[in-house]
């Protein structure tokens, strides 16, 4: 295999150049950031990333592409470099990444040169998480289906997701379906990982009993108590979300929840707000659902996973004090801090103080 860069790059034409920055200075403007600081700032990202190693085997052809590819971006950098600001002003790195992206688009929209690498940069290289991660719901369909090993890495078969089913989704028709990411509505990221949920959940419906059309009896009431709308104190959603990133608690938790109280708390995990969860339902499977529904059945997801992991992960003769296994027992059964504490007879603050031990246990058994 030919060594990285070592072919002649095919350079960007000036009408390229020229074209990158018209959408550089499209985005600075509706983004209302000052030109000269974003250039500044995403010259010196454009830089990092052109010398940027790539992950995984090339061929010869690759090699020569990437190097076009990285000649381009260097090419765009220096582009950039005149004027500097005398005094760059701050620029938020979300929108620098925003940025890249939509620039690795349109290498790929445009044809420019090293565009077929840029498919791989732009996918794998830049969202390989995303796409992993737009695939952690269906783990356990797949298991069933046959296309992931029982301890197989979602990582690993997050590769051939990509090259068999969200490559192509993304490629037909004129790559319509790549062109319909917004940058002023957000990242790509978050968008991908929908594209990629809603790809799996093609591949497995047919695999699933059906679905309720309808909410649950009684789920319907206007409104939610107080104790379903605070912010719950054992268990943060960011917790949640590092756990189901863990094979052994991911496969429990989807053991014992329904089928959709895990779908919203997967979703309530990755930062998707109650009216988003309440729309997807709807779209993808089908299910008909309030947006106070989702919230009270989000709340009850949340504490039957703390509760599913506890219960598999900590014993009772192992606990400092014999008084959290209560609180975790009555904390099963739904209430606020306020309640748990009145029903089992302590103070508030001391029962704050159990839930922070019952916490730091349960997170040290786990990672």
């Amino acid at each position: 295999m030919r060594a990285p860069g070592s072919a002649f790059p095919e350079p960007l034409r000036p009408e390229q150049v020229e074209e990158l920055l018209r959408r550089i200075e499209w985005l600075a403007a509706r983004w209302e950031i000052p030109l000269p600081a974003l250039r500044r700032a995403l010259r010196e990202a454009l830089m990092d990333r052109s010398r940027q190693e790539p992950q995984g085997g090339f061929s010869d052809e690759d090699w020569e592409h990437l190097a076009s590819l990285r000649a381009g971006l260097r090419q765009l950098a220096e582009a950039l470099a005149d004027p500097l600001p005398p005094a760059p002003e701050p620029v938020p790195d979300e929108k620098i990444e925003i940025l890249i992206d939509v620039l690795l688009r349109a290498w790929i929209l445009e044809r420019y040169p090293g565009h077929s690498v840029a498919w791989w940069v732009l996918l794998w290289e830049r969202h390989g998480d995303d796409i992993a991660r737009g695939l952690r719901p269906f783990r356990g369909a797949l298991v069933e289906a046959g296309e992931l090993e029982r301890r197989g890495s979602l990582a690993e078969y997050a590769v051939d997701f990509l090259s068999h089913f969200l490559f192509p989704h993304l490629a037909e028709h004129d790559e319509a379906r790549l062109r319909q990411w917004d940058p002023l509505k957000g990242p790509m990221g978050p968008w991908l990982r929908e594209v990629v949920w809603q790809l799996a959940w093609d591949r497995t419906r047919l695999r699933h009993p059906e679905l309720p059309l309808e909410p649950e009896e009684g789920e319907d009431a206007e409104g939610l108590p107080w104790a379903e709308r605070i912010e719950d104190p054992f268990f943060s959603w960011e917790e949640i979300d590092r756990v189901l990133d863990l094979e052994g608690p991911y496969e429990r938790l989807r053991k014992a929840l329904n089928r959709i109280d895990w779908f919203i708390l997967d979703l309530a995990a990755e930062g998707w707000t109650d009216a988003a969860i309440a729309e997807r339902l709807a779209k993808t499977l089908n299910v008909r659902m309030r947006r106070e529904t989702v919230n009270r059945r989000k709340q009850r997801a949340r504490r039957q996973a703390f509760c599913v992991l506890w219960k598999e992960w900590v014993r009772e003769e192992d606990l400092p004090d014999p008084r959290i296994e209560r609180v975790v027992a009555a904390y099963g059964e739904g209430g606020s801090a306020e309640e748990i504490a009145r029903r089992l007879g302590i103070p508030v603050r001391e029962l704050e103080a159990l839930i922070a031990k019952a916490r730091r246990i349960l997170r040290d058994r786990l990672m």
